[in-house]
């Protein structure tokens, strides 16, 4: 998975989020997108292993506005089960 974190300079609770927008191998897609207005945004997209070009564009809500943004890459393995039992006494 992709991840990209959007956090303005200054919070401000009124502020909309810019809007970003993700190409994957030339496609657009749409990212998942979990935020807290005027303080941070995450856009995630599902990507598959193996190699990708990926372009990412943020336009800024409004003028001036000014953040930074990181990208992450995460992924998820499923832990080795484990059998447990149990023993019930009365």
């Amino acid at each position: 998975m992709l991840a990209i974190l959007i956090r303005p300079d200054e919070k401000t609770p009124e502020q909309d989020h810019p809007d970003v927008s993700v190409r994957l191998n030339g496609k657009q897609v749409e990212p998942r997108v979990e935020e807290q207005k005027g303080s941070w945004g995450w856009y995630q997209v599902a990507v598959d292993p193996g190699p990708h070009r990926v372009r990412v564009a943020v336009e800024p809500a409004a003028p001036g506005w000014r953040g930074r943004a990181s990208a992450w890459l995460l992924w998820f393995e499923a832990p080795a089960g484990v059998e447990v039992a149990f023993e019930l006494v009365r």
